[in-house]
């Protein structure tokens, strides 16, 4: 068993294994590793964090690592580089370990880390994950307590079909092994059972401030566009957006115009969209220029599939729209109920049309405020609190 800290110790470092690079999130990706991650840095709990580079699995990926991670120049100071690793502090508090060396040897390489971490002083330490394509590291790495942040199903990702049954079986050792489990949404929980001990259900949330800034510059992509506009931000991808629900929007709306911010993963399904003079694809937008494209749009939907990938999700897009205020329309994916003062629902496309158009007809100035003043309970700080609040009770 992890040997437990003193409760006189006020602060600890954090190990977390990321499911994204941090050379992603400085170039404007935003997930809820980053979000979390954020937060970390500024708790006044937090002495330093180490955050491990998303580990790849494949050679293909182990390339793309190499290239975008380690030969790539990096803010800040590089304290270690060799032929398969490099280690640097883009700031005072924060050092990232980029590394392929796992594909030869993940043994080795937490081997090699749990040896830095020793030499560097990480004490007191929360080794907190969100990757569940191998969980060695509980085995290898020396810590107080240990977190796994579930974000979605992986076992459902369409990016991890072929490994579908070792990722399941990573989840039974992470049930096993990590002290405490967040998840997205109750089905969560499923993925765990029977596990009933320190697994917590922690939502998704929003950087309220980042939002609400108002950017009196309109990026020109968007400032041609006409209103009303009906806007999406997320990935566009088969098992996550219900593509015939966007369709049957522009076919209704033909004088409105569908924004679609996001990359596309599917190029049958970009030549699917572009056949509609109504759909704008503007592709994938950096973080920092999220709150711009936002408030922009005069309605934002989400259009989600119901299926066995979206039952585990939690949409971050509905936190940062009403963020900006706007009105919402969404199919009924988890998460959802606890919006259902500030946001319309439904699951026919017929439904999901008349409300888009009522959202569009009844939108008020006091109605954008009620938004904004009820998605103020749920900024990623009060959420990493709560987080925090849970790992307190077992240091």
């Amino acid at each position: 068993m992890p040997k437990k800290i003193q409760k006189s110790e006020k602060k600890f470092d954090v190990v977390m294994f990321s499911m994204s690079s941090y050379g992603e999130w400085d170039n404007g990706t935003s997930n809820r590793n980053f979000q979390i991650f954020k937060q970390l840095k500024n708790n006044p709990k937090i002495d330093k964090i180490l955050t491990v580079d998303y580990l790849p699995y494949t050679i293909k990926r182990a390339l793309r690592n190499y290239k975008e991670n380690i030969l790539a120049n990096t803010k800040g100071i590089v304290i270690k580089k060799s032929k398969f690793t490099k280690i640097y502090q883009p700031e005072e508090k924060i050092t990232v370990y980029s590394t392929i060396s796992n594909i030869l040897s993940m043994k080795k390489m937490l081997h090699d880390l749990n040896k830095y971490l020793k030499k560097n002083g990480y004490k007191n330490i929360i080794l907190w994950s969100y990757y569940p394509i191998n969980v060695e590291y509980f085995n290898e790495i020396e810590y107080s307590v240990s977190v796994f942040d579930t974000v979605d199903n992986w076992c459902e990702h369409a990016s991890y079909k072929k490994i579908k049954n070792k990722i399941a079986e990573n989840y039974k050792k992470i049930k096993e092994k990590a002290n405490i489990i967040f998840v997205l949404s109750k089905s969560g929980e499923e993925i765990f059972s029977p596990r009933k001990d320190n697994i917590f259900h922690i939502t998704q949330g929003v950087d309220l401030a980042h939002y609400m800034m108002k950017n009196k510059l309109i990026n020109n992509d968007i400032a041609k566009i006409n209103h009303p506009i009906i806007g999406y931000v997320g990935i566009i991808q088969e098992n996550r957006i219900n593509l015939d629900l966007i369709e049957y929007i522009a076919k209704k709306n033909l004088d409105k115009s569908i924004v679609l911010i996001g990359p596309i993963w599917n190029k049958e399904h970009e030549k699917l969209l572009k056949a509609h003079s109504n759909i704008y694809l503007l592709g994938k937008k950096a973080y920092k220029e999220s709150p711009d494209y936002i408030n922009q749009f005069d309605v934002g939907i989400i259009p989600h599939l119901l299926n066995d990938f979206i039952k585990y999700t939690c949409p971050m897009k509905i936190y940062e729209y009403l963020a900006c205020g706007i009105p919402v329309v969404t199919t009924d994916a988890p998460g959802v109920e606890q919006f259902q003062d500030v946001v319309s629902v439904a699951n026919d496309f017929e439904k999901f049309n008349i409300l888009i158009q009522e959202e569009l007809n009844n939108n008020s100035q006091e109605q954008i405020e009620n938004r904004i003043k009820f998605i103020k309970d749920h900024t990623w700080e009060k959420k990493v609190d709560q987080m925090l609040n849970h790992i307190q009770t077992l240091l």
